[in-house]
C-alpha cells in the first residue's frame, strides 16, 4: 500500500495528461459531440474505464520502496563474526538511510540535515551493526536501528490530531532528553534489514532503554508511536499501546502511560548496556 505515494500520484497525473489531450479535438466533430450529449452515462463510463486502466498500469509499474532500494550487502556467502548494538555516530547515516528506504516509505523520511543534527546528539538513536569476513576481507553494515524523539505536550498533541506529521518535526521541536518539559517519548523508527538476525535483540535493547529513561526522567509521562507496519502493530498490541483518539483515516498514534509501562510483564530482564556485543 505504500505505493500510494507522491511518486505514484505524479505518474498517474502525467499518464492521464498524455491521452486526454488526444480526445479533445474529437469533441469538435458535430456528430461526435451529438453522440456525447445523447449518451452521457455511456461516455462517462468509458472515460472511467480508460482512466482506471491508466491508474492500474501506473500502479503496476511504480516500484515499492523495498524493490527500489534494497540493502546492497548480501550475506549468504559471508561468515558473520560479530553483532553490536550501540549509540549512533554520524558515520552511520548512509547505512541507516539504506535500511529506511528498504523498509519504509521514503516519502515519510525526515529532512536529511535535520536527521543528521539529531544523530549528533548521540543519545536518541541506537544501531545494530553486523561484521562479516570473506577470505581476508572484513565487511561491516548497519543491519537495524531505532530512534526516539522526546516531545513536549504541545507538539505531541499536534501529531495526535494529525496537524503535524512526525517527518515534519524540526530539531527545535525535539528538546533534549534532560529538558523537564519533555512529556512523551515518541518512537519514530524501528528498522532492520530483511536478512538481519537478532531483531528481537534490538527490540529488547529498545525496551531496556525505555525503562532506563523512564526511571531517569520522572517528567516523562508516556511512550508513543505510529505503528505503520504489521510488525509495529504486533509490537504495539503486545506492549499494550492504545490509540490516542479515534481516527477513520490517516495515522493513528498509539500511546501507553508510564505506570502501565513500568508494570508491563513484557519488559525484558537485565540491565541496559551502552554496548551490547556478540562474538561468533
Amino acid at each position: 500500500m505504500r505505493r500510494f505515494s507522491r511518486q505514484f500520484v505524479e505518474r498517474s497525473i502525467k499518464a492521464s495528461g498524455w491521452w486526454l489531450p488526444l480526445l479533445v479535438p474529437i469533441f469538435f466533430v458535430p456528430q461526435v459531440w451529438a453522440f456525447v450529449i445523447g449518451h452521457k452515462l455511456l461516455v462517462a463510463a468509458a472515460f472511467a474505464v480508460i482512466e482506471g486502466i491508466t491508474v492500474f498500469v501506473v500502479w503496476s509499474l511504480t516500484p515499492r520502496p523495498e524493490e527500489a532500494a534494497q540493502p546492497v550487502l548480501t550475506t549468504h556467502s559471508l561468515q558473520k563474526v560479530r553483532t553490536e548494538i550501540r549509540f549512533v555516530t554520524g558515520a552511520d547515516f548512509a547505512g541507516m538511510d539504506r535500511i529506511f528506504d528498504s523498509t519504509l516509505d521514503p516519502e515519510e523520511a525526515m529532512d536529511d540535515a535535520d536527521f543528521l543534527e539529531l544523530m549528533n546528539r548521540g543519545n536518541l538513536m541506537r544501531v545494530m551493526q553486523e561484521d562479516f569476513v570473506t577470505g581476508s576481507e572484513r565487511i561491516s553494515r548497519i543491519a537495524g536501528y531505532y530512534s526516539f524523539w522526546p516531545l513536549r505536550a504541545a507538539e505531541f498533541d499536534l501529531i495526535v490530531k494529525g496537524t503535524l506529521k512526525e517527518e515534519h518535526l524540526r530539531p527545535c521541536d525535539i528538546p533534549d532528553l534532560d529538558d523537564p518539559e519533555v512529556k512523551v517519548l515518541y518512537l519514530s523508527e524501528v528498522c532492520s534489514a530483511d536478512d538481519a538476525d537478532h531483531r528481537s535483540m534490538l527490540m529488547r535493547d529498545m525496551l531496556r532503554y525505555i525503562l532506563l529513561l523512564l526511571n531517569k526522567h520522572p517528567n516523562i509521562e508516556s511512550i508513543a508511536a505510529w505503528p505503520s507496519s504489521d510488525d509495529g502493530k504486533r509490537w504495539s498490541e503486545k506492549l499494550g499501546l492504545k490509540p490516542c483518539r479515534p481516527r477513520w483515516r490517516g495515522r493513528s498514534v498509539h500511546a501507553l502511560d508510564r505506570r502501565a509501562i513500568l508494570a508491563s510483564p513484557h519488559l525484558p530482564s537485565g540491565q541496559f548496556k551502552e554496548r551490547v556485543v556478540i562474538n561468533y
